[in-house]
């Protein structure tokens, strides 16, 4: 349980620094929508102490909200593949001291802001925010689902 409980934390962490390096997101609000709701239902589902009721109720609108989520991954992914011009590219792969070029061929890391120049506001990256908001609600789902298990046996046992 406690695993899951960090794999939760670090997939957070990883949203947090895409919201906070590349605020270019351009997600409407319906999608915000779904993000906060996510958000506020994993926070009701994985209450401490646990309430059945209100936590179960939480699990069964986190599910439909990963159906929204993964309709919107769908959508991101049509977008990224009709737009291959976003994607990254190396120019040569014959010298890795290409990779380490900090120059006008987008390897530079776009005025000191911390990533590429190719990178910032794409739909690649709005593609793998997407992604982990993905696996941070089936993580979740998880995580309640091994907790109600560990409860259940717990309750047999005693």
């Amino acid at each position: 349980v406690l695993a899951r409980a960090l794999r939760i934390q670090n997939t957070v962490v990883l949203i947090d620094g895409i919201v906070r390096n590349d605020p270019k997101h351009h997600f409407n609000e319906e999608h915000l929508a779904i993000f906060a709701d996510s958000g506020t239902l994993i926070q009701q589902m994985l209450t401490v102490p646990r309430k059945s009721e209100g936590s179960e109720i939480a699990a069964k609108a986190l599910f439909e909200k990963l159906s929204q989520t993964r309709r919107l991954i769908v959508e991101m992914s049509a977008r990224v593949a009709g737009s291959p011009s976003e994607l990254p590219s190396i120019q040569s792969t014959n010298n890795l001291n290409d990779l380490a070029k900090k120059d006008d061929e987008g390897y530079d890391d776009n005025d000191g802001k911390g990533a590429p120049k190719f990178v910032p506001g794409s739909n690649v990256c709005a593609l793998l925010f997407l992604q982990l908001v993905e696996h941070l609600i089936l993580r979740s789902l998880r995580l309640y689902s091994t907790w109600t298990n560990v409860e259940e046996l717990g309750a047999v046992s005693n």
